[in-house]
């Protein structure tokens, strides 16, 4: 069975997984209203460093999706943030 890949640094390649809303949700530990707000721009919790979500169909009311990898990025870059407002 083949593996979908992504080129994500130039060099190594790691493998994709798609995190729907709701795993998401469990990632990050918001709702979806909050993930909502993080993402639009006209809201006061935009976050532009929040992953790009990525359609899944051709269809305006298809599924969405984010990358597995970009979420944990995301996820460390808050976590480094954090470490140096405490050490700073």
């Amino acid at each position: 069975m083949k593996k979908n890949l992504l080129d994500v640094s130039g060099s190594s390649l790691l493998p994709t997984r798609i995190v729907r809303i709701r795993e998401l949700e469990y990632l990050i530990g918001r709702k979806r209203s909050t993930i909502y707000l993080l993402m639009n721009r006209k809201s006061r919790y935009f976050d532009p460093s929040f992953p790009k979500r990525i359609r899944l169909s051709s269809s305006m009311n298809g599924g969405i999706g984010w990358f597995e990898h970009e979420i944990i990025g995301w996820l460390h870059g808050k976590a480094a943030e954090r470490d140096n407002s405490i050490s700073g």
